[in-house]
């Protein structure tokens, strides 16, 4: 189902832009944020199943491939919430870098994180 400007769905969209979050109660963001979700997911399909088909990793231009925080800590035999509590700190780990919302490692880094950890 295409969305177009006259949809119920851009409607909602835009009435949810609208919010102040400063002048809105958590609750009420919450449940405005879950059934935009919900309504987007009618939309557009699961996300869940939307994003099944996309490779796990992505290979960037200069060669180096990306990893999340979940492919790092199965590279390094480490718990995910180590190498997140050693990003929130400061020292230790691999380099991370964000890419849009998402905590992201280059291959190399990690690698050269574990050469030289041993």
């Amino acid at each position: 189902m295409p969305v177009t400007s006259s949809s119920w769905y851009q409607k909602a969209v835009d009435s949810a832009d609208r919010i102040q979050p400063a002048h809105t109660s958590p609750w009420k963001l919450a449940a405005v944020y879950a059934l935009l979700s919900i309504a987007e997911s009618h939309v557009y399909g699961d996300p869940a199943t939307r994003w099944r088909s996309r490779p796990e990793t992505t290979v960037v231009p200069h060669g180096g491939e990306l990893l999340t925080v979940a492919e790092a800590a199965a590279m390094t035999k480490l718990p995910p919430s180590t190498l997140r509590y050693w990003r929130h700190i400061g020292t230790g780990g691999p380099l991370s870098f964000k890419l849009g919302r998402r905590i992201m490692y280059r291959r190399s880094d990690v690698e050269n994180w574990v050469r030289e950890a041993t």
